[in-house]
């Protein structure tokens, strides 16, 4: 049942070209839904993880990050956490 679906998008989400292939409406719904998403969104968090390995060494090293965007401010990385080979941590990671 679409009905339900469409019920709850925007209108700017539903309304389609005439002159469009369904594939293209279906794509350029997608790209409204998301720059709405976007637009209205205040901020959020997340916790990121890197991890890279080198083959040749057998070494590897993780990151984990807290990217944090704020609407007005943009966004921000904090490293909570390293582990592994600190030359790849350094010259890799960063």
């Amino acid at each position: 049942m679409v009905l339900p679906l469409l019920m709850a998008l925007p209108l700017s989400v539903i309304v389609t070209d005439p002159t469009a292939s369904l594939e293209e409406n279906a794509i350029n719904g997608v790209d409204r839904a998301a720059l709405s998403r976007e637009m209205n969104l205040g901020g959020y968090s997340v916790t990121e993880n890197y991890t890279v390995r080198n083959s040749r060494f057998q070494a590897g090293a993780t990151m984990s990050v807290q990217a944090v965007y704020r609407r007005v401010s943009g966004k921000s990385y904090s490293v909570i956490a390293r582990s592994g080979s600190s030359v790849l941590q350094t010259r890799v990671l960063g």
